[in-house]
């Protein structure tokens, strides 16, 4: 009697040892244990390959291992305690024994969830409440003492109501393990870590009763990567005795089923001296790389290599969908793209995984409907629920919608008064009703808008889905209303969706591609393996354990640590490296739709070192500055692969997309069917004979082209916005979409900010701040001329809601700032003109003539002079621009070339060429111009100002005196502001005016450096673009 642990890396034979010991002790009705679902349906298959049926034996989960011993010791059973009853048992604990925390919890539904899992996580490692109190104040870990409190009142209440938990019950069967268990052998297979509970009842059943127990455990020594179940190896062989303890050791067999590149993947992971050893050429498709831009684009992808085994061609045969599986992270929020991309191309898939309601359409609706019913709920999540499946027609949502945004109508109450007699379903049944017991009937009507809109004979997996979900929704509410009062179901409600504990699992069906998660695969065995997603994983904070507990805490309490997420992302990419015997492919993503660069995995950089490099197939030598890249099969689809090629394409539909308008018979296309040919024909002539009916206004651009060179008036803003992202000129500026509602309240809070300051100071000319004081009744004169200006159809700030009173205010307060800092002025520069308008639709200036042939119009917020000298009539000119938004060193003059910053360049050319002959100034040399913040008391202001050293405050006069006590960057400053600035302004500006003239509409990802992210713009290339796109 002892306990025998068999230990070995991946394909070794521990489950082979194994099953033979289970098969062996039949007669003594042995106990398999394993971690999870899939892993009985897993073992029960394994173990019924040869006989069909088996008599004799168990395969459980730990808890049903307790329930066994306390049977075998006639104990009687507590009831369990459903997860929503202890939701509830906790959350009346809070509000009893943590006041502080209880007074958050309806604004933070996910807290009493996580105080239950610190509860199970103390009771795992067998703590009672006295010990953590105990241990808490003892290491002065202050905080836990209420949270001991709470878990004293939980197990307190637990008992009041004759129940108890799975933890509970565990640590009841753990006192019970004794003599009356029968000889039974227990065997524990799949497992990489166990808590302490799970240990203490290794050590009691091998070294306390004496019963022959058997733990497989993959490990391999001096393998980085099973550091995760080193230490439960670790753990095991310090349960018992030496002489009690049976090691045994496998080895991989020569002669496993696997192709040979797979086992020197397997034997060389992480193993520097296997660099470059494994030559691909060897065996072509059993490695691949696919490197993709974007979800749908690394979907697409990955689908089309399922596609193409699933066909097999003329060097391979056709593999079963049932031999292919496709790993990724909680594939029921990853892995419904890729199930959804493999259904268009009809190849069955199957999504293993336990799907939480919050991940459903009808949980969403359903959440969205709780938190619009809520007293505090926003007309936003009252519109969200609207537009879930089976709500009101989407043109009137669409009206109602737009009527809350330009009423600024906030409120889900003030919404619904609105909708007045179109209520939807529920609400309009009885909006009086509890909302918990509402949100049932919402669960239903959603889900069965979804099944009747589904046309399949059978109902598709993601249809049965929502079905279930929307059941285990209304299950959820019968429980709630049975353990909570009225005012706490909804959030009850609320949490529960919130937390996961609403969910329903998908078993995936025999023969259709299995997506799983890397943690379900890793110990199966399948044809070909496709790991999708493998991006680098966030920084992880190893020194906190949930929101309550630090690694030290855990240490003084004296709790198991926590695994690495590192080791165990380690772990499971390797374990999954052993997975296939024929293929593996690994996929990541370089780019998302938009263009912005994602990171791979570095595990995908590890496995592809393994591989020779292209020179050294070929024998040459290199250094490692000129090192290739790895020899092997690479694939993906980037931002420029909107189609499948021709040959690759896995559906007829993706054929006749792929070919463009060619037909099939003037296409070379291997293998085709002449019965396809003439269906993708028929598709050809049909979209062609669609896009004639829906031309509309046809191709415009000939006539747009035109018109942009007729015209040759030009705004500053206008230009800098060609210049930084033609994409975002041309949607923003010519085309022109109407915004849904008000203009965002930062445009208009600059509007109201910038037309306060141009009355102050135009309806008293000769009045200005400085030297120490403000003119007198202009801070009196600043909330009227708010609330006034907030009124302008351009601004409608004006309404009682507190963002809008909120934004009055903090106009108010920018002013006031704006106007203390003026006081301080020391006037070198006097204020001479405010918000000078040429060009403009009010103003009686003609627009600036400032290029060769182009004019600019614009208003420029202020310009300060100097007097005239006596010698020389000449007088300098400060240029400055007002900004409601952050000023940071993009506006200074080393960034105009990268940030396309140009407006007070072209302002200061502007007054030059008006000073004299239109406004009467005389001679005028602008000196500086900046951009002022009206925000903060202390921000700078940036640009430019001439000025002969490099800094401001070196060799200072009254001009640069005066600038620094603007706060105006030190650094900003140039030698000649017209060649150093000014020069460098207009050459910008004429280049936009050349782009726009010319019609160019174009995207460089290395120039472009405000790409404009909007619906009307496409984020992936069309194959005759630029070739240097596709790089």
């Amino acid at each position: 009697m002892s306990l025998t642990i068999i230990k070995g890396p991946p394909n070794s034979g521990r489950t082979d040892e194994l099953e033979r010991r289970y098969l062996a002790s039949i007669p003594r009705r042995p106990v398999l244990v394993v971690p999870g679902v899939d892993d009985i349906f897993d073992w029960e298959r394994r173990l019924t390959r040869e006989t069909v049926a088996m008599v004799g034996g168990q395969i459980v989960h730990f808890r049903d291992l307790f329930v066994e011993v306390l049977k075998a010791a006639g104990e009687s059973r507590s009831p369990l305690a459903t997860e929503l009853q202890r939701l509830a048992l906790v959350r009346q604990a809070i509000r009893e024994e943590h006041p502080e925390i209880a007074r958050v919890l309806p604004n933070q539904p996910g807290l009493a969830k996580a105080v239950l899992d610190l509860i199970d996580d103390f009771q795992t490692e067998m703590l009672d409440p006295d010990t953590v109190s105990s241990r808490a104040n003892e290491a002065g870990i202050r905080h836990l003492e209420p949270y001991a409190r709470v878990f004293r009142a939980y197990l307190r209440m637990l008992g009041e109501g004759r129940l108890t938990d799975a933890a509970g019950e565990a640590g009841l069967a753990i006192g019970k393990i004794n003599r009356s268990w029968p000889e039974r052998p227990v065997m524990f297979a799949g497992f990489d870590e166990m808590t302490g509970q799970q240990l203490e009842a290794v050590r009691r059943l091998a070294f306390e009763v004496g019963v022959d127990v058997t733990a497989a455990v993959t490990f391999e020594p001096d393998n980085p990567a099973m550091n995760l179940t080193a230490t439960l190896v670790s753990d095991l062989e310090s349960l018992g005795p030496e002489d009690l303890i049976t090691r045994i050791e496998t080895d991989r067999p020569d002669d496993l089923p696997h192709a040979g590149n797979l086992l020197k993947l397997q034997r060389g992971f992480l193993d520097k001296e296997s660099a470059k050893s494994v030559v691909a050429k060897d065996d072509w498709e059993a490695f691949t790389v696919l490197r993709s831009a974007g979800r749908r684009n690394e979907a697409e992808s990955i689908a089309g290599e399922v596609a193409r085994l699933v066909a097999g061609d003329g060097t391979n045969e056709p593999v079963p969908p049932g031999e292919i599986a496709i790993a990724v992270e909680q594939p029921a929020v990853n892995g419904t793209i890729i199930r959804d991309v493999l259904a268009d191309f009809r190849i069955p898939a199957s999504l293993e995984s336990e799907t939480p309601a919050y991940a459903t359409v009808t949980g969403k609706a359903v959440l969205q409907f709780l938190a619009a019913t809520r007293e505090s709920g926003s007309a936003a999540e009252l519109i969200s629920y609207l537009r879930a499946p089976g709500g009101p027609p989407a043109d009137e949502v669409d009206e109602l919608e737009l009527e809350c945004r330009i009423g600024d109508v906030k409120l889900a109450s003030k919404a619904l008064a609105r909708f007045k007699g179109r209520l939807p379903g529920p609400l309009a049944e009885d909006p009086d009703r509890d909302p918990a017991q509402l949100a049932a009937d919402v669960a239903a009507q959603v889900s069965r808008s979804i099944l009747d809109s589904d046309q399949s004979a059978v109902p598709k997996s993601t249809t049965v889905v929502e079905v279930r979900t929307a059941e285990a929704i209304a299950a959820a509410v019968r429980e709630i209303r049975e353990i909570e009062a009225e005012p706490d179901r909804s959030l009850a409600l609320t949490e529960a969706i919130q937390s996961g504990l609403v969910k329903t699992w998908v078993v995936p069906d025999q023969g259709t591609v299995r997506i799983s998660s890397p943690y379900s695969l890793r110990a199966k065995r399948f044809s070909h393996l496709l790991f999708a997603g493998l991006q680098e994983a966030p920084i992880a904070d190893t020194d906190r354990v949930g929101p309550f507990l630090s690694a030290d805490d855990l240490s003084s309490l004296g709790m198991s640590s926590r695994r690495d997420p590192e080791d165990q992302q380690r772990y499971l990419f390797y374990s999954c490296l052993t997975v296939p015997t024929s293929g593996l492919c690994l996929s990541c993503r370089i780019a998302e739709e938009t263009g912005s660069p994602e990171h791979p995995s570095p595990l995908i950089e590890a496995t592809e070192s393994l591989f020779t490099r292209e020179e050294e197939a070929d024998g040459t030598e290199h250094s490692d500055e000129e090192e290739k890249p790895a020899l092997i099969r690479r694939g993906g689809r980037l931002g420029s692969d909107s189609v499948f090629r021709p040959a690759e394409a896995p559906t007829e539909a993706e054929l006749a997309r792929s070919l463009r308008g060619a037909r099939v018979a003037e296409t070379s296309v291997p293998g085709l069917d002449a019965e396809v040919a003439v269906e993708i024909d028929r598709r050809q002539e049909s979209a062609e004979l669609s896009a004639a009916r829906n031309q509309g206004m046809g191709d415009l651009s000939e006539r747009l082209v035109a018109r942009w060179a007729e015209d040759p008036v030009f705004s500053a803003t206008e230009l800098e916005s060609y210049s930084r992202c033609q994409y975002g000129w041309f949607i923003e500026r010519q085309v022109g979409p109407q915004r849904f509602g008000p203009e965002p309240d930062h445009f208009a809070f600059g509007t109201l900010v910038h037309g306060v300051l141009e009355k102050l100071f135009t309806e008293s000319p000769d009045e200005m701040p400085g030297k120490g004081k403000i003119p007198k009744g202009w801070p009196e004169k600043i909330p009227g001329l708010v609330k006034e200006v907030s009124e302008n159809k351009r601004v409608r700030l004006d309404t009682d809601t507190i963002t809008h009173a909120a934004a009055r205010k903090m106009a108010e307060l920018r002013i006031r700032l704006f106007l203390e800092r003026q006081r301080d002025l020391r006037l070198y520069f006097k204020p001479a003109l405010h918000e000078l308008e040429f060009g403009t639709r009010d103003s009686t200036t003609d627009a600036v003539k400032v290029g060769d042939d182009w004019f600019l119009r614009g208003k420029i917020d202020r310009i300060d002079l100097t007097d005239a000298g006596e010698e020389d009539s000449t007088r300098l000119a400060l240029v400055m621009d007002y900004k409601t938004g952050q000023v940071n060193a993009k506006f200074s003059a080393a960034s105009v070339g990268k940030e396309r910053r140009f407006q007070i360049q072209l302002y200061m050319e502007a007054l030059r060429i008006l000073a004299d002959e239109i406004l009467d100034l005389g001679q005028i040399k602008p000196v500086a111009g900046m951009y002022v913040p009206v925000r903060l008391p202390k921000e700078q202001s940036r640009g430019a100002a001439q000025w002969p050293e490099k800094k401001l405050s070196v060799n200072p006069s009254d001009l640069s005196r005066d600038l620094l006590k603007r706060n105006f960057a030190d650094g900003d400053t140039v030698r000649n502001i017209e060649t150093d600035f000014v020069q460098e302004g207009l050459r910008l500006a004429s280049d936009a005016v050349a782009g726009i003239r010319a019609g160019s509409l174009d995207h460089d990802p290395a120039t472009c450096p405000h790409h404009l992210d909007h619906p009307a713009v496409r984020n992936s290339a069309l194959p005759e673009d630029d070739e240097g796109w596709k790089r």
